[in-house]
């Protein structure tokens, strides 16, 4: 008879919903990511924490080469090989497209697989941009615009993706961004005084053993995109996560989206 106990933790309850559990971190499970870390060689610096769900986190980075500010997501290992996100990414990059629609939608900038301790990433790395069009409770809605606006920025987004054969396939308010001004130019310490310090929570094993390569040494609370918002945002939308997309011509057997 299977036992109805939960599992046994490993690691000490997190005192913050701010940052994921650490007990997510395992094979098959998320990368070990710190300030300061280097990717893709020396390429992309991390700076700060955007966020994170059950697949993925997402973190503020500074890409080295081309000397801009980027959001680089880490799939949990080995949950994006399979999908068509990358593929309709690149699809969309290489399309060439003068929609007026095209401005809202996210651009991959590049991807690549990054090999850990928990097994292989998918990483996707695209533009910064503001917080989700659903907000946390306390986060204001100034600065966003006529709501008449928004409408059609979303729909001439869908019209454009439709153009290039793609559907959205998980399309609600939680995948709605707002779009940010540039602020490339700033330094990691003008970046700080805006949306704060990266804010650490030390992972602790329950056991009193040492942490392992495969967690990291602490967990990053994610940014205070309000503050960033208030200096930097644009009156533009920004349609983004397509881990559930689709080539049209060839839709999923299921779809929970309604729009796309």
């Amino acid at each position: 008879m299977a036992s109805t106990y939960p599992p046994k933790r490993l690691y000490r309850i997190p005192r913050s919903t701010n940052a994921e559990d650490p007990e997510l971190y395992k094979a098959f499970g998320f990368h070990p990511v710190h300030i300061g870390d280097y990717l893709k060689g020396e390429r992309y610096r991390i700076v700060h924490k955007l966020g994170y769900g059950g697949s993925s986190t997402v973190w503020l980075a500074r890409d080295c080469l081309e000397n801009c500010y980027v959001s680089l997501k880490i799939s949990r290992a080995n949950f994006g090989l399979g999908n068509k996100e990358v593929s309709v990414l690149r699809h969309l990059a290489q399309t060439k497209s003068d929609h007026m629609g095209a401005q809202y939608v996210m651009k991959l900038r590049d991807d690549f697989i990054l090999s850990g301790p928990n097994g292989e990433h998918q990483c996707i790395v695209s533009q910064v941009a503001g917080n989700r069009l659903s907000r946390p409770l306390g986060v204001r809605y100034s600065c966003l615009g006529p709501s008449r606006l928004l409408v059609a920025q979303l729909f001439l987004g869908l019209e454009y993706l439709n153009s290039c054969n793609v559907g959205h396939g998980d399309l609600y308010t939680g995948n709605i961004l707002f779009q940010l001004e540039t602020f490339d130019s700033w330094s990691d310490e003008q970046l700080y005084e805006c949306m704060g310090r990266p804010v650490t929570e030390e992972v602790v094993r329950l056991d009193g053993q040492a942490i392992e390569s495969c967690a990291p040494a602490y967990t990053v609370h994610s940014g205070d995109l309000s503050r960033l918002e208030q200096r930097m945002m644009v009156s533009k939308i920004l349609i983004v996560d397509f881990g559930a997309s689709y080539f049209i011509n060839t839709p999923p057997m299921k779809c929970s989206d309604p729009l796309g």
